[in-house]
Formats: structure tokens, sequence, C-alpha cells
């Protein structure tokens, strides 16, 4: 069996689970993970990854602000750029997320402020 390349990380729970041979010196056991652009988390929690999402939909929605205050454009066409950008961003992989009552809050709260401030 072979490994990854040099930027291979292992969570601290797989340890037990690997052939020894396999590790390097160079390699370190991690209790957070990014893989294909999702956090994982040791404990399965999602709060972290609410947390990534939130802060790249806010870039997305800030990279957008010069559509967001243009009087010339229908509250519909802006509607469904921000369905497809910003909500995108923020729900990508979210199928998969074993979501909490506080996380899902969060994810409300940051998406009503951004339709709040297109409809303005």
């Amino acid at each position: 069996m072979s490994c990854g390349c040099e930027t291979t990380s292992l969570r601290s729970e797989d340890i037990g689970r690997i052939d020894h041979r396999c590790l390097r010196t160079d390699q370190c056991a991690t209790q957070d993970i990014t893989h294909l652009g999702s956090c994982i988390s040791s404990d399965c929690s999602v709060t972290d990854e609410v947390n990534a999402r939130i802060c790249k939909a806010r870039a997305a929605f800030a990279n957008l602000r010069h559509l967001w205050r243009q009087n010339g454009l229908s509250l519909n066409l802006k509607g469904r750029v921000y369905q497809a950008t910003v909500r995108a961003v923020l729900l990508y992989g979210c199928e998969t997320w074993p979501i909490r009552t506080a996380d899902l809050r969060r994810l409300q709260v940051f998406d009503n402020r951004c339709l709040k401030t297109i409809a303005r």
C-alpha cells in the first residue's frame, strides 16, 4: 500500500486502523481536515463547516455589492442571481451535514440578512 503525497493528513481516530509502515514522519494527526472543500471534524460536528460556508458566501455576496445597489434591476433578477451564486456557495455540500438547530439558525440568519440587503 502506498500513501499519498506530502499533504496527507490523518484524523487522530484513524491512526489505530492504518498500517503504520505507511506513516511517514512528516505526516501529522489532526482533529479537523479539509477534504473536497469541506471541513471534516473528528466529532462529526458541522459548526466549522457552517462557519466556513458563511464566510465564503459573505465574500461572494460582497463581490456582487455593485449589483445589489443598482436600482434599474428588478428584484426578481437580483433574487435569481442571489440564488445562483451566494446561496449555492452557502449550501454547498449541505446534503451530507448532520445539522443541528443552532447551525441551521445561523444559516437562516445569514440568508435573511442578505435578502434584506437586496430588498432595500
